[in-house]
């Protein structure tokens, strides 16, 4: 191990591209190593005990990636879920295992929750399972002063993701509670990250929680470091391959291992690079990924990237980056992507910052009302992904507005340099929502 963090540390200190960085000590991946360690892992041994006692064969994971990749995922990942907002923090957590599961009455047991997080669980809104609200139902459980029915256990995962057929996430949080209080929280930090990798790359810094967000960079980091100490690649044609790297069980030796998934039928320089890329993932240490836990209660040790070696070194990307499809939702409005309605997209292409423009108006009188405003930036950075992803998403970032879907008209998502409608917003997108009506107290995006 410690002759793999020594090659590791050497190869930041060579990446690195500025005077200020290069006096970067060569303990540098060393302490970030610790700190990953430190705020990445606990004991989940009960939790995996109780819950998450499977694992994903390596099999299933073959086959999974010739099964989905290319393909878009025909659902939410929130989809037969419950699913918790919270307020004043970060993302979304599906539910895995709720309190409405345990109400004494039928009809809320055979219910969906939208839950808000605010240091102990509201019920914002009931559907059943048609989707449709029970709004009597759900004030009526508000108004439960007692909600005994809320005590025992709360099982969520953070963030959940589309990958390769799985609905994944590395964060879980398992609560339990006892007459309205919580006892016992076992999971992940909620600012870790999926992969230490990711968690070291210096090319990205994230503050909103998001633990998909620097899984790019983390995977081209893990090429970078490879490729510094390899010349496998030197004069040689650019050749592409794929590969699964997981967690192998059988050696203590060698905590990770890859499989080739395509080409089926390399080359003799594809088959050399591949071993050549093998041979260096075989001497990353143990703990350098969590595992994904699925919403199927299963741990998936598998990473899914395409390597790409040419004379200018190893790019190694993750197909989470590569594959990120949505399928929106269908709301009761129309919605255009893309100048010519496009549909099929990668979310990335919308750019890392896209705009949201709101245009509004109203006639009162001999007088018109008029609305406009734009937001860009780090508040909104996940706007377009949020909003076609439909469900809890698209509702927190329409609430962020103090918008509902029912003062939508339309809506239109353009790519980078499809529309002026922003001005000069560079490499991004604008998601421009178009009003009914005049609609009083719009604001700025504010997330809480």
């Amino acid at each position: 191990m410690k002759d793999t963090i020594r090659i590791l540390t050497s190869v930041i200190v060579l990446l690195s591209a500025s005077s200020v960085q290069a006096q970067l000590s060569f303990d540098y991946l060393s302490e970030r190593w610790t700190e990953y360690q430190l705020i990445s892992f606990s004991d989940l041994e009960s939790l995996h005990r109780n819950h998450f006692n499977d694992t994903v064969t390596v099999e299933e994971m073959k086959e999974a990636f010739f099964k989905y990749n290319g393909k878009r995922p025909c659902q939410s990942p929130y989809e037969g879920f419950d699913s918790v907002v919270y307020v004043g923090g970060y993302g979304e957590n599906v539910m895995l295992i709720s309190p409405l599961a345990r109400h004494p009455q039928k009809k809320v047991r055979e219910c969906r929750g939208v839950w808000a997080w605010m240091g102990n669980y509201k019920l914002l809104n009931l559907l059943d399972k048609n989707g449709m609200p029970q709004k009597q139902l759900l004030d009526k459980l508000n108004s439960d002063k007692e909600q005994k029915w809320l005590d025992g256990e709360v099982l969520k995962l953070g963030e959940p993701r589309w990958y390769m057929g799985f609905v994944v996430s590395p964060r879980p949080y398992w609560d339990i509670y006892d007459e309205g209080k919580l006892v016992a929280r076992i999971g992940y930090s909620q600012y870790s990250d999926p992969d230490f990798f990711s968690y070291a790359n210096l090319t990205k810094s994230v503050l909103d929680g998001d633990w998909y967000s620097c899984i790019d960079a983390g995977a081209k980091l893990l090429g970078a470091l490879h490729g510094v100490q390899s010349s496998a690649n030197l004069g040689k044609s650019e050749k592409t391959f794929s590969v699964l790297l997981y967690e192998n069980p059988k050696s203590k030796a060698t905590p990770y291992t890859l499989e080739l998934l395509e080409p089926s039928n390399p080359d003799k320089e594809t088959a050399e690079l591949f071993r050549n890329f093998k041979r260096f993932v075989e001497r990353i240490p143990a703990k350098a990924f969590k595992p994904y836990y699925t919403t199927d209660f299963r741990l998936m040790t598998g990473r899914y990237y395409r390597v790409t070696v040419n004379k200018c070194g190893w790019l190694v990307e993750d197909y989470f980056t590569i594959s990120k499809y949505l399928t929106p939702i269908n709301p009761p409005y129309p919605i255009r992507i893309g100048k010519y309605d496009v549909k099929e997209y990668n979310i990335s292409d919308f750019g890392e910052y896209p705009a949201v423009k709101i245009i509004g108006s109203a006639k009162k009188s001999a007088t018109t009302k008029h609305q406009e405003i734009t937001s860009q930036g780090v508040s909104v950075s996940h706007a377009v992904e949020a909003f076609l992803s439909g469900g809890t998403e698209r509702a927190s970032l329409l609430a962020g507005f103090c918008l509902t879907e029912e003062d939508i008209d339309s809506v239109r998502i353009y790519f980078p340099g499809e529309s002026d409608l922003c001005g000069n917003i560079g490499d991004n997108g604008i998601l421009a929502i178009y009003l009914k009506r005049y609609v009083e107290g719009l604001r700025n995006y504010k997330q809480e």
